[in-house]
């Protein structure tokens, strides 16, 4: 379906690409500026923790000074009209992650979501991703929904919104990838919003 800005690629659970959320002057600002980028890492439930992987090879930089807060309120109106049911405001947001992929690193298939069953539950879980595309001058890097067989090419100033605040049966087929980047260097900023305000320790 095509909306005025944006286009839904998929009802429920909902995937949304919103178009021209970024100008190309701003993205640029963005990938220019001089991110300390970090070996990424992975969430393992074994260890309730983050840890290198080799299933998440990227680099990513933590905005825990939030030097780029503009892009989390500018994703807060988008997600409020998604959200309108609900008390939200930018503290239900983490602080940003920039990803930087370079030729062959990817992020294989995974969820945004913590609690799995069979597994510790926290009160606090995440409900939606925000994946602001920065560049598109590269080469593979697209976001795959593997169960829904559903691939987002990456614009420039794009922003693919997906949420899973469903049953688990649904935010199953939330499972996605970053697909390996074969040529030029793809950089992205990602937004997880929380069922509720997050602290950094809930």
């Amino acid at each position: 379906m095509q909306l005025d800005n944006a286009t839904i690629l998929c009802e429920e659970p909902k995937v949304i690409v919103y178009h021209d959320v970024f100008s190309k002057e701003e993205c640029d600002e963005i990938t220019s500026s001089n991110i300390p980028f970090e070996r990424s890492k992975g969430y393992s439930y074994e260890k309730e923790d983050s840890t290198l992987t080799d299933y998440r090879t990227s680099f990513t930089y933590h905005d825990m000074k939030n030097d780029f807060r503009f892009i989390t309120y500018r994703c807060l109106e988008l997600a409020k009209s998604h959200f309108w049911f609900m008390s939200f405001d930018e503290s239900h947001f983490e602080k940003i992650q920039f990803q930087r992929y370079d030729v062959g690193q990817e992020y294989q298939p995974h969820y945004d979501y913590f609690n799995h069953p069979g597994y510790k539950q926290i009160s606090n879980d995440r409900i939606a991703t925000m994946i602001t595309y920065l560049n598109d001058d590269f080469e593979g890097g697209s976001t795959y929904f593997i169960k829904l067989a559903l691939e987002v090419r990456p614009v420039k100033g794009s922003v693919l919104f997906f949420d899973y605040k469903y049953i688990h049966e649904l935010n199953y087929q939330t499972e996605h990838a970053g697909l390996p980047v074969t040529n030029g260097q793809k950089t992205i900023a990602t937004s997880w919003i929380r069922r509720l305000p997050f602290t950094g320790s809930n």
